[in-house]
């Protein structure tokens, strides 16, 4: 009788095994397929998404803690990535054959304008953040940071303080005033990265 009790649960116990994972490998074949299948369409609904993007005109100016010179969009992903959060977007800055290019903002304490470019399957190929350094005003000191963009796809970041020393109650003195100003341009080339001029 110990054996028979025995025979049956192993007996059951091995058909759960076998059943349990067909189960899994099914559902992962599933997976695959839906996957595959969505990467295939991703192109399509990539230029679906890109071609319904407001274009930028451009010479573009962006100031750290002005409002944008255009009215930004609320999105919630730009790639393929899941749950990346909030994005406002600004719109197209410029459609090639090799790549798109689009200017979104992510929050932070302030928020952050960054372009980013695609290839036309809706990959990443480069992004670029477009205030350098700080923006704001302390007691001591006042941060400005702007970009520039140019419609030969120049861009000029600029980042500048003006700061002061302060006395042992704090008080500033303004014969102390200083003034730092940084510089950087790039140029997006014709595949989509940021290169480099000065």
């Amino acid at each position: 009788m110990k054996s028979c009790s025995s025979f049956l649960i192993s007996f059951i116990l091995f058909f759960c095994l076998i059943a349990c994972h067909t189960n899994v490998s099914d559902k992962s074949v599933t997976q695959e397929k839906s996957f595959t299948k969505d990467s295939d369409n991703y192109s399509k609904i990539f230029e679906d998404f890109t071609s319904q993007m407001p274009e930028l005109t451009l010479p573009l100016e962006l100031v750290c803690g002005k409002p944008f010179p255009v009215k930004v969009t609320e999105i919630s992903s730009l790639d393929r990535a899941k749950n990346e959060g909030y994005f406002g977007l600004l719109g197209k800055l410029t459609e090639q054959e090799n790549y798109t290019a689009v200017i979104y903002t992510t929050p932070a304490d302030v928020v952050m304008p960054v372009i980013k470019t695609f290839d036309k399957q809706g990959n990443t190929i480069d992004s670029l953040v477009l205030y350098v350094g700080e923006c704001g005003a302390s007691p001591v000191g006042y941060w400005n940071a702007k970009v520039d963009i140019l419609k030969d796809m120049t861009i000029v970041l600029t980042d500048s303080t003006i700061s002061y020393k302060t006395d042992s109650l704090n008080n500033l003195i303004k014969s102390t005033k200083s003034f730092e100003n940084h510089r950087r341009v790039l140029k997006l080339n014709n595949k989509g990265f940021f290169i480099k001029v000065n």
